[in-house]
């Protein structure tokens, strides 16, 4: 058999080489691009993990400075135990805790000499915590938190109220240092200045009314009712008790209600909203004295907060209730009633259908009031029973400053 060889010409050699470089060249390119993106990715990796890791540690230190700020603020309570921060010098702009203070903190040396040290309640977040008084700027007055006015209306002053503290957390993780600082107090008790507070006109019908503003549980004694209008809008019974410093004053100052609502309303334990046939409600059973004029007591404490959206609201008769009772709006109270604590009232109050109401404390009310005849009523005055309703209470934050994070 005959064999046939094709020749292949020079120029067709030439051009199969030209073509297996071109190749080979390609490939060459394509291992550079591949090692070089694999270089970048590897990068781009890196740097996706250094960022993770520095938002994680700040994230970290963040929440590690907040939990410090917290427990502060828990120790600052009235019923925080064992464990409670006492302030033994409220007038004292100097005075100051340092909670786990064992590194770095945000405060001059010069303070921290004059505070007293404190072992925080845990050791596995790292914060340290100090603890000061809020002053003046223009004359270091130590500041407070309450009603300057007797208005019912809170604010900073340097008169009245409980102590506005500044506490300051600091943590650190790895490097990333964080600072938060927040100004706290404790939340005010509603401003109660009678037996009967009524900005609208008063009506009481029949003799068996007791209302009693001599305080019963202390020696804040308080008017008995208490209106800001003339004697000509009021209709008092001749046989009726009322009894303070003085029985009835006139020509009072208007009390906020409604920002007292708005205030406590955020801190309601209990928000009703009446079923379409509800009997007495429970929030608490007072333990009545021993007469009308006895102070009832109480061991619990609720925020009740009843709106009743323009409605006029009702309590049916057998209703009991310990703390504050906060109603938006007018109520119309039946029956045997009986409460502990403070009821402010931001329409008229109704207390009508006969029965015995009994109230330690103090209601204020933003309307009109009317107690019909047939019902045996004794509102007595007491500031502890009013006091006591906020003091369990959280501290309320004031302000909140979150110090720009930094890196060491």
């Amino acid at each position: 058999m005959m064999q046939h060889r094709r020749h292949v010409s020079p120029r067709e050699s030439g051009a199969a080489l030209t073509v297996v470089l071109g190749l080979l060249t390609l490939l060459a390119l394509w291992g550079v691009t591949t090692v070089t993106s694999n270089s970048s990715e590897s990068r781009a990796v890196e740097n996706d993990r250094q960022i993770a890791q520095h938002y994680t540690t700040h994230a970290q230190a963040f929440y590690a400075a907040e939990a410090g700020s917290e427990e502060a603020r828990a120790r600052l309570r009235t019923y925080a135990g064992q464990h409670r921060i006492i302030d033994n010098a409220p007038d004292d702009p100097t005075w100051g805790v340092a909670i786990g203070i064992t590194g770095e903190v945000q405060e001059p040396a010069s303070h921290l000499q004059h505070y007293e040290r404190l072992a925080s309640l845990q050791t596995d977040l790292p914060y340290t915590v100090t603890i000061r008084h809020a002053t003046r700027a223009a004359d270091a007055a130590v500041l407070r938190w309450g009603d300057e006015r007797g208005a019912g209306a809170y604010s900073r002053n340097a008169t009245h109220g409980a102590n506005i503290y500044v506490i300051t957390a600091y943590s650190a993780v790895g490097e990333a240092r964080h600072t938060i600082e927040i100004e706290a107090a404790p939340e005010p008790p509603p401003t109660v200045p009678a037996a009967l507070y009524v900005a609208g006109p008063l009506h009481m019908h029949g003799e068996h009314t007791q209302i009693i503003g001599l305080d019963s549980c202390g020696e804040q004694h308080q008017a008995g009712v208490r209106t800001t209008l003339p004697s000509s809008d009021m209709t008092l019974p001749g046989e009726a008790t009322i009894a303070g410093v003085p029985p009835v004053a006139y020509n009072s100052t208007t009390l906020h209600v409604q920002s007292m609502v708005d205030t406590l309303k955020e801190r309601a334990t209990v928000v009703y909203v009446p079923a379409a046939a509800s009997s007495g409600e429970h929030w608490g059973t007072p333990t009545f004295g021993t007469t009308l004029q006895t102070p009832s007591t109480c061991p619990e404490g609720h925020i009740v907060h009843y709106d009743t959206h323009g409605t006029r609201g009702r309590l049916q008769p057998g209703t009991t209730g310990c703390g504050v009772l906060l109603v938006e709006g007018d109520i119309e109270i039946n029956g045997d009633f009986s409460w502990y604590g403070a009821i402010l009232v931001t329409g008229s109050l109704h207390l009508t259908g006969g029965g015995i109401k009994r109230v330690t404390g103090g209601i204020v009310v933003a309307g009109a009031a009317l107690l019909d005849a047939g019902a045996e009523t004794s509102l007595v005055y007491c500031s502890e029973a009013i006091a006591r309703q906020t003091r369990s209470m959280p501290l309320r934050i004031l302000t909140w400053r979150d110090a720009l994070p930094t890196t060491h």
